[in-house]
């Protein structure tokens, strides 16, 4: 699992059908620079300012979060892009 660590990580967990993990102590497994968020909006705005305009935001978990995701960058004003507004 650590090769396929990045730069930047952030965690968001939901109750399922899989032995609950807390949020804390599945970061603290990821490492620096790993962090909990309380919900994925908050994850995701975190993550689109560590990556800035021209980043990439990897979403993947539940059909229901990675649903979320989506509805949430519909939702959203695009960053400015190089030197675009």
């Amino acid at each position: 699992m650590a090769e396929a660590k990045t730069k930047t990580e952030l965690l968001k967990t939901a109750r399922g059908q899989v032995p609950e993990v807390a949020p804390a102590e599945l970061a603290k497994q990821f490492g620096e620079p790993a962090e909990v968020a309380a919900s994925a909006k908050e994850a995701i705005t975190r993550a689109r300012a560590r990556v800035g305009a021209n980043g990439i935001v990897f979403v993947c978990g539940s059909l229901y979060l990675v649903g979320e995701a989506i509805a949430l960058s519909r939702s959203r004003r695009p960053l400015p892009v190089g030197n675009r507004q």
